[in-house]
């Protein structure tokens, strides 16, 4: 196994220089819980009339409406139930002509959605917020045609009926009678469709029943009483660090159609927390026989527990696209990347890999492949395509965090209360055992067969926070992990422990096995097999050193999503021992014409503030840049951008550059920087944050800041053409971090930051660049000499550059990668 030197950071901070197989950190505290880093990180919208770039065609689940994500609520492109679902043969299916499936808690309403395969969950509350903004900000859903005139609409509420109804194959039937019999006229308030901005109809997202959201904040709640609260009332008026106000109604810092003054006197709904240690999980919209007031498009109630159903609450389920469908190697789920563990989104096999006919294959209904060496498995894994491999500890760990972090995994129904599941661990079953096609049946009786009601202890899935389940991270089997440490084992020696029994090594910090607090408020460091988080076992110096995680059939309280045993050989072949594959496409080198690849962290190792002479490329072309003389070297800074490293440039002196062969015409350019300053020097003095340009420097293409007009963004020029067609058309607010695109064709350029498009020209075409320079911060050097005033003032944490013009898809792509990697 191939060894690199990586760093381990905790938080802001470098702890130490290891010799290891993969890079680790601490886990994000609390305080993301709902995808968003608080008010401060707001954006402002997408065009929310644009189209979605998405098909919700093909589905299961019955009909499907496209919603535009909305980067206010971190969403990207979605799809979502078009009625509430029903019940059709245990499936949440949206169809005209059936009643919604009621009597439905959070806690089943999450699996139930997952069940439908890979992608599919329970509606997320920034997905809520992301439709209900839209419909807020749709004319016609307003009783006198027009943004704030009249009321928006309610739907069926008030208790014209008893019970939810169902909706109409006809979109013009939106009323309805007391015997739930539609007809197109009626009250508009009692209107049960609402328009989305982009025309498209969503059935009864206020009224009818109440939507279950997969959210559950029990400790941190705004208000926290037994009351109703307008959204203009000032205990509401920030919200609370997880559950902001922005998360509730929008405001009009960042929405600038909204009014503050808005409340149920337009129809826009009421706020019940509910005390904080009580209740927690989260419904919106209103139900049938809801008040006036109280019930309204943004309305949200806190006072359920997740395992509470009632006749007014109900489900419907939200689809998102990844790269984990269409998959070799069975059934995938997606795990949403962890910063601080180094880790991008990626696909894990849902189930343990089985041996089917010699391909490692997650699929229900077979047995396990065990009996199988790490070196096997890990081939096993690289079998199946060049973006597969086996389980890293940084994957592992981003998993077992992200199920310890979610409330249905506890049999408490609260992060802390009582203990997580451990698995099939309990000696009940004398091997391995398959899993079932239906998530419900996650116990097994001494013969492997699925059942739907057992130990909690010994249940075999987990919940992720996204609702997509995934079985067996803990008990069943071990599974073989890509990572070794022979000879610096913290703990070592012959007995199994507590994870809590040590402080870790150099090598295997005990922030690489359990999360720690400080560092993860929300886990209590006396936590370990009393919780069933697992145990651990070393094994000697010397000896062994191959991981292995989760435990097996029969391990008892050893196993849980955190045990971890360090005593195999490469060799090695047992029959509790198996392995699960990850996909990870997400990254840059997913994406063909990749000409340059930069990022900071391949630096880790050198001390805080230390001068860069090198900065190797990682595309596999060897652009290395670099600086010879050492007045003009960057410097290397810690912690810079959400805990990430990144190299400063001085906006006086610092560059660096490359040459590179062959030409460039048509490109795609990234780059994750935090300006240094608004204003560097004034106008006319701007640098670069990447460069390409010909050998002498008169025909460049740039990432500029600051030169044509003073804090703007622009494009580079071909022969000094400078034009208001490639300038950003509006001052730069924030020194960042950006994550700021350029794209450029034969006949247009566009530029991009934070994925929203800033400014686009067909007037000018990119100049062909042939064996010319790759720089950095250097806006363009003449003949050997920067020019004067062309110096990037800032930190620099990656920077990407293709040979090509990438696909919208492919960019989208790119930019959420570095969002997820940065965490903006």
């Amino acid at each position: 196994m191939r060894k690199g030197r990586l760093t381990i950071r905790t938080r802001n901070t470098l702890s130490t220089t290891l010799l290891t197989t993969c890079s680790f950190a601490t886990v994000l505290g609390a305080g993301h819980a709902l995808g968003q880093t608080g008010p401060g990180a707001m954006l402002k919208p997408f065009n929310w009339n644009r189209s979605p770039k998405i098909s919700c065609s093909g589905l299961v689940g019955g009909t499907w409406v496209d919603v535009p994500g909305d980067n206010i609520y971190g969403t990207t492109d979605f799809c979502i139930q078009k009625y509430a679902a029903s019940n059709v043969g245990g499936a949440p299916t949206a169809q005209p002509g059936t009643v919604p499936w009621v009597n439905i808690s959070q806690t089943t309403a999450a699996s139930t959605c997952s069940s439908l395969g890979n992608g599919y969950h329970l509606l997320t509350n920034p997905e809520f917020m992301t439709i209900a903004a839209s419909i807020a900000r749709t004319p016609s859903n307003w009783s006198g045609g027009a943004i704030g005139s009249g009321t928006l609409v309610q739907g069926n509420i008030g208790g014209v009926t008893s019970a939810g109804c169902a909706a109409d194959a006809n979109d013009a039937n939106a009323y309805v009678n007391s015997s739930c019999t539609a007809s197109n006229a009626g009250t508009f308030a009692n209107r049960r469709t609402q328009f989305l901005s982009t025309g498209r109809v969503i059935w009864d997202f206020v009224g009818n029943i109440m939507h279950n959201i997969n959210y559950t904040n029990l400790s941190d709640k705004p208000g926290a009483t037994n009351s109703w609260y307008e959204f203009t009332d000032p205990a509401l008026a920030t919200g609370t660090a997880t559950l902001p106000r922005t998360q509730l109604v929008p405001v009009s810092s960042t929405q600038s159609w909204w009014n503050d003054n808005w409340n149920s006197t337009q129809r826009v709904g009421q706020f019940f927390p509910a005390p904080n240690g009580s209740g927690g999980a989260m419904y919106r919209g209103a139900a049938f026989p809801s008040g006036s007031l109280t019930s309204g498009l943004f309305t949200a109630a806190m006072d359920n527990t997740p395992t509470l159903a009632g006749t007014h609450y109900g489900i419907r389920c939200a689809w998102t696209p990844g790269e984990c469908t269409g998959l070799a190697g069975g059934n995938w789920v997606k795990v949403p990347g962890d910063p601080d563990f180094g880790t991008s989104e990626f696909c894990v096999q849902k189930y343990p890999a089985s041996n089917v006919s010699g391909i490692a294959t997650a699929q229900a209904g077979q047995a396990p492949w065990v009996n199988v060496s790490f070196t096997a498995a890990k081939a096993a894994c690289a079998a199946l395509g060049t973006e597969y491999h086996l389980i890293t500890n940084p994957e592992w760990m981003t998993i077992a965090t992200n199920i310890a972090r979610t409330p249905s995994n506890w049999s408490g129904g609260v992060v802390g209360n009582g203990t997580l599941s451990r698995g099939n661990s309990g000696s009940v079953t004398t091997a391995a055992c398959a899993a079932s096609a239906n998530d419900t049946n996650a116990y097994v009786d001494s013969n492997c067969v699925g059942q739907n009601t057992g130990t909690f202890s010994l249940r075999r899935t987990q919940n992720l926070a996204s609702g997509n389940v995934i079985w067996d991270v803990g008990g069943n089997l071990w599974q073989w992990v890509d990572y070794v440490n022979t000879s610096d084992k913290p703990g070592a020696g012959t007995t199994v422990q507590e994870l809590t029994a040590f402080a870790g090594t150099i090598s295997t910090p005990i922030n690489n096995l359990l999360p720690v607090s400080p560092y993860q408020s929300w886990w209590t460091n006396t936590w370990n097999s009393n919780k069933n988080a697992g145990q651990y076992y070393a094994g000697t110096n010397g000896t062994g050193g191959y991981m292995c995680r989760g435990g097996r059939f029969d391990t008892g309280v050893m196993a849980g999503p955190f045990a971890t045993a360090l005593d195999s050989l490469a060799s090695r072949t047992w029959d509790g021992i198996g392995f699960r594959c990850v996909h990870s496409p997400t990254g840059p080198q997913s994406i063909s014409s990749l000409r340059l690849w930069l990022k900071a962290e391949t630096l880790t190792g050198t001390a805080d503030g230390t001068a860069i002479w090198t900065w190797k490329d990682q595309s596999g072309n060897g652009f290395d840049l670099s600086q010879s003389t050492a007045a003009n070297r960057p410097t290397f800074k810690m912690g810079q951008i959400n805990g990430r490293p990144a190299v400063r440039f001085n906006g006086s002196t610092n560059y660096m550059q490359v040459a590179f062969t062959g030409s460039i015409t048509s490109k795609t350019m990234f780059v994750v920087a935090k300006l240094g300053t608004l204003t560097p020097s004034g106008a006319a003095y701007g640098g670069a944050a990447v460069t390409v340009q010909s050998a002498d420097g008169y025909t460049f293409d740039a990432i500029v800041y600051n030169e044509y007009t003073v804090k703007r963004w622009m494009n580079g020029s071909d022969g000094f053409t400078r034009t208001p067609s490639m300038v950003s058309p509006t001052d730069e607010t924030s020194i960042g971090p950006h994550i700021v695109t350029i794209r450029s064709t034969t006949s247009d350029y566009a530029l991009y930051r934070n994925g929203q498009l800033l400014q686009s020209t067909t007037t000018y075409s990119p100049p062909t660049i042939t064996n010319g320079t790759f720089n950095l911060s250097a806006r363009h050097i003449i003949n050997g000499t920067p020019v004067s005033n062309g110096y990037f003032n800032g930190d620099i944490a990656e920077v990407i550059v293709y040979d090509r013009a990438l696909t919208e898809v492919e960019r989208q792509r790119v930019e959420a990668y570095l969002r997820t990697k940065y965490g903006l």
